[in-house]
Order: structure tokens, then sequence, then C-alpha cells
């Protein structure tokens, strides 16, 4: 959701634009809009961001809910052991924690979060901020949900002046600019997801996840294994295989950022049984949200290929229902009565009763008739 400000606000902005030169309002916005597809633009759009504000150093920041940072990019290059120590220290990282409490395209500053005496003590500040020349601080929320924030800050080294109440209103006007570009950048990353999945087809069962494993979209077939329980979702929505170690796998090649080609593992169910194979594809997000269309997809292939019942066909021969047609082709596929009512939902009873009415319509005494006849049906 993109972060609203009130009347007020809008009116003192209104009157700062007419202070402002338009060319430089319209050089922030473009190279704004041109980062959305050029991830190699965005420290150049962040730096005019920066010179705008008379700032050093433009900062863009993407959290998700539990504030883990998706995306941290500079305007500056940064030192990859510095930044590889940003991304260990995230947690504990105050700029980082107090994300939750900042205000829609308003300025919070170091001042509104943590003391002088603090900062002389807290490791982060010591071994991070300030080597990286990043002193002092503001933030502008631009985006802002309870799954997703991001914004850019501004920095300036220590020995220089902290940001002022006039620097931060300034600030705050240059992110109400950037506002509608960071709206198509979400708009555009909500399309990347659904046409990632698509990608593949509809019989090939495929999710957009995060990197963390979160799943954001998935296809009708995705949605029937995650309904068979050959992968589940947990209550923050991650995807989760039956075996420990197949979740292990996953995460290592979700946050595995020395390859651009992803991976596979077989896909083990409950009994240990080898039945399909789970494929890595990695997707790359566009310069702005910090992966919000996903890090990747996840396919799911069946190991021996499922064949399905031709629906309109069994329909227009048989007169099949959907819960016959359903049950009908888990029993060419050689599914127990058990394993049925386990896939379906259903009781033993219920199961029972759809196979009998198949035989009955299909004009077969047995299962196996039915199976023979029901084979030139299959896709």
């Amino acid at each position: 959701m993109l972060l609203s400000f009130s009347a007020d606000n809008a009116r003192m902005f209104d009157d700062m634009l007419r202070t402002i030169t338009e060319p430089r309002l319209e050089r922030l916005q473009r190279s704004f809009v041109e980062a959305i597809f050029d991830r190699d633009a965005m420290p150049l759009a962040l730096q005019y961001f920066a010179d705008f504000c008379d700032a050093t150093i433009g900062h863009l920041m993407v959290a998700d809910g539990n504030r883990t940072l998706l995306q941290s990019t500079f305007s500056v290059e940064v030192d990859p052991d510095l930044a590889e120590l940003e991304a260990q220290l995230q947690h504990v990282n105050p700029r980082v924690s107090a994300i939750p409490k900042m205000k829609a395209l308003k300025s919070t500053r170091d001042k509104d979060f943590i003391t002088r005496e603090e900062i002389s003590k807290d490791l982060v500040y010591q071994e991070l901020i300030l080597p990286l020349g990043l002193g002092h601080f503001s933030a502008v929320p631009i985006i802002n949900s309870p799954t997703l924030t991001g914004g850019v800050a501004l920095h300036r080294p220590m020995s220089d002046e902290a940001f002022d109440s006039s620097e931060a209103t300034r600030h705050e006007l240059a992110a109400a600019v950037c506002a509608p570009v960071f709206e198509l950048a979400s708009m555009v990353e909500n399309s990347r997801a659904k046409s990632s999945v698509d990608l593949f087809g509809p019989t090939v069962a495929a999710a957009a996840v995060k990197r963390t494993g979160v799943m954001i979209e998935c296809n009708c077939e995705f949605d029937r294994q995650l309904q068979a329980g050959v992968v589940t979702t947990d209550a923050n929505s991650q995807v989760r295989f039956a075996h420990s170690a197949n979740n292990e796998q996953l995460h290592q090649i979700l946050n595995d950022r020395t390859t651009t080609v992803g991976g596979s593992f077989v896909v083990k169910n409950a009994d240990g049984a080898a039945e399909y194979v789970a494929s890595i594809v990695p997707v790359p997000s566009i310069g702005i949200m910090g992966g919000a269309s996903g890090a990747a997809v996840v396919l799911i292939k069946p190991i021996h290929k499922v064949r399905r019942l031709n629906v309109r066909l069994v329909k227009e021969a048989f007169g099949f229902t959907p819960a016959e047609t359903e049950t009908a082709e888990l029993l060419v596929q050689g599914k127990t009565v058990t394993r049925i009512n386990e896939i379906r939902g259903v009781s033993v009873h219920t199961t029972q009763t759809l196979i009998k009415r198949i035989l009955t319509k299909a004009e077969c005494s047995r299962q196996v008739e039915l199976m023979t006849l029901l084979s030139p049906f299959l896709d």
C-alpha cells in the first residue's frame, strides 16, 4: 500500500514545489522510473535524490514484515565485507529496528530513536554505520504495509552537521515526488509475480516465492499439490515439505547469491519415497521493490508423469460429475481407496459410493475394466 499524507502536508509540499526548479524534479522522477527496469541505474537515481536533499549518500531500504532487509542499495559502492556485515547485523541494527515506528512520508532521524551516548556504545554504529560514512541519518518510508516497507534514507558523515528540520522537510518532499514511481514499481512487481508463474503453463505446478520461502503467487496445478499434501504452507505462507532435508535444500538454493541458475532436489513423501522433483528457478527482481515479486519460482514435477482425465470428454461420454471425474482419475493413477480419501479429504463411505456410481455410469463391473475403458481419455 502506498503511503498517504495529510492535506496540510500536501499544501506545504505544493508551496515548496513552486520554489524548486521543474527540471530537477523531473530528473529525480525520471531517474527512478529508469531504475524500475534497470537495476544498474538505481545508484545514480539515489545520488540524484541525495544531491537534491544536500546529502552525501542516498540509500534504498526495503524490509519485510519481520524487519528483514530485502534490499539495501547505496548510491556509492560499498565494500563487500561491510555489505556482508550489514546483512549479518540487520536484526540488531537500531535503524532497521526503527522501521515499524516510521510514519507515512515523514522523516525519521537518529535523534528520534537513539541517543548520542547509545551510539557511542552501539556495536552496529561503531562497526558498520560509522565506517561506511553513514553517520547522520534521515529516512522517509514511501511504501508501507504489514508485509513490506520501503523508502529512501539519506546519510552524511558524523563530521558534517546533522539533518535539521528544514532538510528533513525537503527529504519528505522528494519522497512525495517519487511516490507515484514506487506505486508504478509495485504494479510492475505484482504483474511479474503472476507472469513468472504463468510462464510455465497450466500443467506444471509453479509458485513464486520470496527469498524467505514465502509464497506470493501460485497456479492451479500448484494448488492441487497443496491440496494433495505434496507440499504445504505454514501460518506465514512459507512453502514447506514433509522432510526437513527438503526444506533445508530449498532454503540454501533461495539464499545462494553466488549463482543465478537455481537448483533441484528430489521431494520425498511422508514415507520417504521419492515421488517428485522440485526445481528452483531464480527470477531477477526489479530495482525498487526489493524482490517483492519473488526471488524464484518453485516447480514441482512428478518423477512418474501423472496423466489427467479429459474432464470435458468423460463428462460427455459418461456424464461424470466433477467429484466422480476426480475419483476416477485417481483410480486410473493407481491410488487406493485409502489414499483417495486422504487426497480428497472425504470418508471411506463417500469414496465407495462414488466408485459404485462411476462403475454404473461406465457400465463396468470391475475397476480393472474401468481403467481400460478410461485410458483413451487420458491426456
